[in-house]
């Protein structure tokens, strides 16, 4: 299983039904990739403006999410310290949250 995070920019549900019945897929935007599951009670727990992290694995064109969880902003930032203790992770945290701001307030019109 591969490992992915991001920020919730849109989420997609899409039904339909084939030779094994009837579906329900979701389909989130993270950092401009598409990624999605059949789970509905994994899916309807998260929300545009989200920083995620997924695991999953590559099926053929699509990026199936096997698990997902919420991360919050301040967890984020100690993680990417204790990692490597960078500057430059610093930098990318400060850049999320400036998106998460920007797609809150989108969001809030």
């Amino acid at each position: 299983m591969e490992n992915r995070e991001g920020v919730i920019k849109g989420i997609e549900r899409s039904e339909g039904d084939s030779q094994r019945g009837h579906w329900v897929r979701y389909a989130f935007d993270v950092d401009g990739k598409t990624y999605s599951t059949f789970d509905e009670a994994l899916a309807t727990q998260f929300k545009i403006g989200d920083y995620v992290k997924m695991e999953g694995e590559q099926q053929g064109k699509y990026w199936n999410v096997k698990g997902m969880k919420k991360v919050d902003a301040k967890d984020i930032k100690s993680e990417k310290v204790a990692e490597n203790g960078s500057n430059d992770e610093l930098k990318v945290v400060i850049d999320l949250l400036r998106q998460i701001l920007a797609t809150l307030k989108t969001n809030g019109d």
